[in-house]
């Protein structure tokens, strides 16, 4: 789960398969969004009413992003970001940076996603802070 500071919450998964400093894809994954208690009680005020939170969906692909180092990982720039809302194409002017870090016991723990463009409207233009919970080992080791 993540927070953006305008009070909606996103609930999300994702996969990215790095080869060679090269990002194949970052899976289509589905997020969900709706508003916390804080948006809740800032806009409507119904916070029994589940229909007032504006629950929806977005799938989020990103293509052939190059891969370069950053301390403690790596960062995901360019490629083809494709972002559906409630299963329509959205958001067609964005781009999407994503910083894959961690530490010693855990090489990669955290994520950072930071959307621009129009993305950035709806998502925010500050960086999304999430957790890797699931660190595969390249196809072959």
């Amino acid at each position: 789960m993540i927070e953006r500071g305008e009070g909606l919450v996103v609930f999300a998964e994702s996969q990215i398969r790095v080869y060679l400093g090269f990002v194949l894809i970052a899976r289509n994954q589905p997020v969900t969004m709706e508003g916390s208690d804080y948006w809740i009680v800032l806009n409507t005020g119904k916070v029994d009413n589940p229909a007032a939170r504006t629950p929806h969906t977005h799938h989020i692909a990103l293509i052939g992003g190059t891969v370069t180092p950053i301390t403690g990982g790596f960062k995901v720039t360019g490629g083809t970001l494709k972002i559906t809302g409630n299963g329509n194409a959205t958001f067609p002017n964005s781009t999407l940076e994503v910083d894959i870090t961690g530490g010693s016991t855990v090489a990669h723990s955290n994520i950072v996603l930071k959307f621009t463009g129009d993305a950035a409207g709806h998502f925010g233009g500050q960086a999304i802070h999430g957790v890797v919970a699931f660190d595969a080992p390249p196809p072959g080791n």
